[in-house]
């Protein structure tokens, strides 16, 4: 973390009590299982919209103590980790409510356990379906939707809302296809 006063630049540590803090969260299309549009229709990969960052703590007290006018914060966003942890969060929660399905017919797990990344497909962001309970106390926010297809087959979406006393995104994750073939 630098500090930034005029032309100067202090390199300093931010202790994790009473710091100021980023948590940087990746803005997805949406998945093209859900109806998304990418410019090649090719299901590897992850089309990134934007980011949007969460920050934790009051930067006022840092910036005073080194007379400083800004703070310049740089960081690494594992964007494979974080599709993964999307991917096993939504199949463990699913699994949690609704119990156990056959493994072949979750398309994220493969994604889960790195054998593929065809996340594009699967995994992404419904801005018009953000995921809200009003008075909800809860740290994150998790719900499953069932949507039927044209085939009689049953996609299962879970949707995750993390910090959801934010403003942030809503991931979607299509964790089992059933009475169908998504390959």
């Amino acid at each position: 973390m630098k500090f930034i006063a005029g032309q100067i630049r202090i390199d300093g540590e931010m202790p994790i009590e009473g710091g100021f803090h980023t948590m940087h969260f990746p803005i997805f299309t949406t998945p093209l299982a859900l109806g998304g549009k990418t410019k090649d229709n090719n299901p590897a990969g992850i089309d990134i919209a934007g980011i949007d960052t969460l920050h934790i703590g009051d930067a006022r007290d840092r910036l005073q103590k080194h007379r400083a006018t800004g703070i310049e914060i740089q960081s690494k966003l594992d964007i494979w980790s974080f599709i993964r942890m999307l991917a096993k969060i939504a199949y463990s929660y699913y699994v949690a409510e609704k119990g156990v399905f056959p493994l072949e017919e979750s398309p994220v797990l493969p994604i889960a356990v790195n054998e593929h990344n065809y996340a594009k497909k699967w995994i992404g962001c419904l801005e018009d379906h953000p995921l809200t309970k009003p008075g909800s106390e809860a740290l994150h926010l998790l719900d499953i939707t069932d949507i039927e297809g044209e085939d009689s087959s049953v996609c299962s979406v879970v949707r995750i809302k993390l910090f959801s006393v934010t403003s942030g995104p809503t991931y979607s994750v299509v964790v089992r296809i059933h009475g169908g073939k998504y390959a």
